[in-house]
């Protein structure tokens, strides 16, 4: 196989491809350089400059959602100064822009990309996909009878999470990621089917929720509603289940008063009342700026800091839940604009008309649904929302609705991936 690079926006695709990449391996990289940890900020900055640069103007879709987070922003700088918890300039400021840069990037991407650029992306990632899944399934085996820890987080039920060199968390991010791009390139690449069937497997081998949720959400909508209608009773047979699965998480989660994610549920309940109709502030609950410069006040005022995981000297669990942190930093009503603009982005995907010379399947679509599901349930109990997973995911939502904005284009699709045929 052959890449053929675009003569137009090589800078542009160069810088793409460097910080993408920098995300996908982050957790590889992470102890020997540190700064790999700070590269999502820095890829906001720079599609930023580059958007105004550009001189570009929203599109209307676009513009519902920025003006959504302008008043977000606003409403949080509004519970700094009426919650009455001082918390350090700066670090409101970074909180600030560590909460909305996935959407910052998102919609400037929207407007920065063309279907060219896109096309590229989409099979340069698709080949290296394509080999971090064969290479993954082939040490799945010798792994698995070695027992080789270091590519198993830990083991439940007596089997191992698979997270092969990146760790179970962020391998099923990348996974996820991964069948996206596969699906979008699936008739231009060979092989293709087995190893997106492959990358399912490997899915399900991470044992993780976030990764078996978009396995459910994905096989449920390709291959049960494309061809059955849904009766109540399949609901009732989807609730029992989901129940019976989530039975350890919601006993965790928010059955147990000594659980530290069950305790920042119900504390962020308590702070969204109490600081009614905002929140208690930028960098004060939840995130990992209410731990830096000084530790957040408002643990110790709602009797947190008991709990293991949410105090100064033990804060694993501080910055554990997406949700819950919006709703007591930013209040109910920054909690509900924050629903409209995931809303939007998700009726934007629902509503793009996959173009036929390029994909002609509705599974694409399907995939980026599951994966944009399994990333809303997963901010219950993870911060990927904030974090590197998610900039990866709202990345590759961009390209989706660029490369199929215009679906009935007279040009051909570039085939920038060539089969050679001997």
């Amino acid at each position: 196989m052959r890449i053929k690079l675009p003569g137009k926006n090589k800078m542009m695709i160069y810088t793409i491809i460097l910080f993408f990449l920098s995300f996908i391996f982050q957790t590889v990289l992470a102890e020997s350089i540190p700064l790999i940890n700070y590269t999502d900020e820095v890829f906001t900055i720079i599609v930023v400059i580059a958007f105004y640069r550009k001189r570009r103007r929203f599109k209307k879709s676009n513009k519902e959602i920025y003006y959504l987070m302008i008043s977000i922003l606003i409403i949080g700088f509004f519970s700094n100064a009426f919650s009455g918890i001082k918390r350090e300039t700066i670090a409101i400021l970074i909180d600030a822009f560590s909460i909305s840069k996935i959407i910052i990037v998102f919609i400037c991407l929207n407007e920065l990309l063309n279907t060219y650029v896109c096309d590229f992306l989409i099979g340069f990632f698709a080949v290296f996909f394509q080999s971090i899944v064969w290479l993954a399934i082939s040490f799945y085996i010798p792994a698995t009878v070695l027992r080789i820890d270091s590519m198993f987080g830990q083991y439940r039920f007596g089997i191992g999470t698979y997270g092969f060199i990146f760790g179970a968390g962020a391998f099923g991010y990348v996974l996820m990621v991964a069948f996206c791009v596969l699906s979008l390139y699936r008739y231009k690449l060979k092989h293709e089917k087995i190893t997106r069937y492959m990358c399912l497997f490997l899915l399900v081998a991470s044992l993780k929720g976030q990764a078996i949720m978009f396995v459910a959400f994905y096989l449920f909508m390709d291959r049960f509603l494309r061809k059955r209608k849904i009766r109540w009773y399949h609901i009732v047979l989807l609730v029992v289940l989901g129940g019976l699965v989530g039975n350890w998480q919601i006993q965790k989660y928010i059955l147990d008063p000594n659980e530290a994610r069950s305790v920042v549920i119900l504390g962020s309940l308590k702070i969204a009342h109490d600081f009614f109709p905002f929140g208690a502030g930028f960098a004060t609950f939840g995130t990992e700026m209410s731990k830096h410069f000084s530790f957040s006040p408002i643990y110790q005022m709602y009797n947190m800091t008991r709990i293991r995981g949410l105090n100064a000297t033990d804060s694993y669990f501080l910055q554990d839940q997406y949700w819950s942190m919006l709703l007591g930093e930013l209040g109910l009503i920054a909690f509900i604009l924050f629903a409209i603009i995931y809303y939007t982005v998700f009726i934007q995907i629902r509503g793009c008309n996959v173009n036929d010379k390029c994909v002609n399947d509705k599974s694409v679509k399907n995939a980026i649904q599951a994966s944009f599901f399994a990333l809303m349930a997963a901010g219950i109990g993870s911060p990927y929302l904030t974090a590197t997973q998610g900039m990866m995911c709202f990345i590759v939502y961009s390209v989706y609705l660029v490369y199929n904005e215009n679906e009935n284009r007279d040009a051909k699709p570039t085939k920038l991936v060539k089969k050679k045929l001997d």
